[in-house]
């Protein structure tokens, strides 16, 4: 038989994300990216409700050591907000998605 070849994909790890509370109002929502780390993009969308899709909001890229964070302010009172970071997929990588994290406002 013929020799064939196949491009297997490698999907980014986006993990562990966390989330901290900054002041009363804004929070801080990191993690790593591996592999791939400095100058990798990473996207952030949010959703208002759970059986809600996601939207995109903004990105930004990893450093040196592979980690990235956004800042997010608190959502309005008396509303949740949803929140994962990801990394599109590219040529060389899969899309690797964080894990999701909710702020309630009341």
């Amino acid at each position: 038989p013929a020799a064939g070849y196949a491009k297997v994909g490698v999907r980014r790890k986006l993990s562990p994300s966390k989330m901290s509370r900054i002041s009363s109002t804004k929070f801080k929502y990191f993690g790593s990216v591996k592999p791939g780390g400095k100058g990798t993009q990473i996207k952030l969308q949010y959703k208002r409700c759970a059986s809600c899709g996601y939207k995109y909001a903004k990105y930004t890229r990893a450093n040196a050591n592979g980690t990235w964070k956004f800042e997010l302010a608190a959502p309005p009172r008396g509303n949740t907000y949803y929140y994962r970071a990801y990394s599109p997929s590219s040529s060389s990588y899969m899309a690797g998605y964080a894990s999701e994290w909710r702020i309630s406002s009341w």
